[in-house]
């Protein structure tokens, strides 16, 4: 019988720090990774049909893009949606600007 025993799973990273937010209806979730000359955004929505899901990431993408100068530029984000009610020219700033905030503190 041979054990081979793991490190525990918080030092697989052990330098990654990842900062949450939320508004109404957004979560968003930012990692700062070094080389990234640009910030990258990703989507969840994870209700609905196909046309609805299209529907909400489309007025989402649309809205980040205006906002996406807020965010620092090493930053990876992922924003999820939990709500099909969400006004996103809104809620997108919003998130972005309290994301912001809590990576310079």
């Amino acid at each position: 019988f041979l054990m081979i025993r793991r490190p525990p799973r918080s030092t697989l990273f052990p330098y990654t720090t990842l900062f949450r937010s939320r508004t109404r209806s957004l979560g968003g979730y930012l990692l700062q990774e070094e080389g990234l000359a640009a910030p990258k955004i990703g989507f969840i929505v994870s209700f609905g049909g196909s046309v609805k899901r299209h529907r909400i990431i489309r007025k989402l993408r649309h809205a980040s893009r205006g906002a996406i100068s807020t965010l620092p530029t090493n930053s990876l984000v992922v924003v999820r949606a939990y709500k099909d009610d969400l006004d996103a020219g809104v809620e997108i700033p919003e998130l972005f600007s309290s994301l912001t905030k809590k990576v310079s503190q």
